[in-house]
């Protein structure tokens, strides 16, 4: 990705700064937000969020190859080509469903990642709605866990969403959990309830 040149975008009013081999940019734009062009000159980026107000702060900072334009898909030709050899699409480890998170703290609904989450990268996963987007757009069958500590009510909208998002009549292949490391890595897998259902 060196020496792409790069589109940053925000909306709301404050200041942000992009970091490469201890060089600055900054921009500002005191109502509207604002844009400026980069050119990557290695494999590492830092954004900062140097100030922003509290009554419109910083939101949607986009770091976009200006090679895809102003409005590009969610998904890039390339990566979607490279998913063609692929039937179906598996993303236990996508929606943060690991080792380290099984069995240990209540996953609520309203806490999920949304498309509007500062980061798609945290431990809380993608945003499903993303996932769901993947499926159609690469034409693939979808695999995605139900978290292990998902409440009921995180169960029935999960349910819910899938259900007005896709083409019902379309297989999907449902996982509690990460059922692998429910059943065989996870140190109290012998009194997960998990563990006896399968066993």
């Amino acid at each position: 990705m060196a020496n792409q040149v790069f589109n940053v975008k925000f909306s709301g009013s404050g200041i942000i700064g992009v970091s490469q081999q201890n060089q600055f940019n900054l921009t500002w734009n005191n109502n509207l937000g604002g844009q400026f062009t980069l050119t990557l000159t290695n494999q590492s980026l830092f954004v900062y969020i140097y100030n922003t107000d509290s009554s419109n702060p910083v939101n949607s900072i986009t770091v976009i190859p200006a090679s895809l334009g102003n409005d590009p898909s969610t998904y890039t030709t390339n990566f979607l080509n490279y998913l063609k050899p692929f039937q179906i699409l598996r993303t236990c480890f996508w929606q943060g469903q690991n080792l380290q998170k099984s069995g240990i703290s209540l996953q609520i609904w309203n806490n999920r990642t949304v498309i509007s989450s500062s980061t798609q990268i945290s431990s809380s996963g993608v945003a499903l709605e993303h996932i769901l987007e993947l499926e159609t757009a690469a034409g693939v069958t979808l695999w995605p866990c139900i978290p292990d500590t998902a409440d009921s009510n995180y169960i029935t909208k999960m349910a819910s969403l899938f259900a007005s998002s896709r083409d019902q009549n379309k297989m999907m292949y449902l996982e509690y959990g990460n059922v692998y490391s429910v059943m065989n890595d996870f140190p109290d897998a012998k009194t997960n309830p998990v563990f006896t259902t399968f066993m």
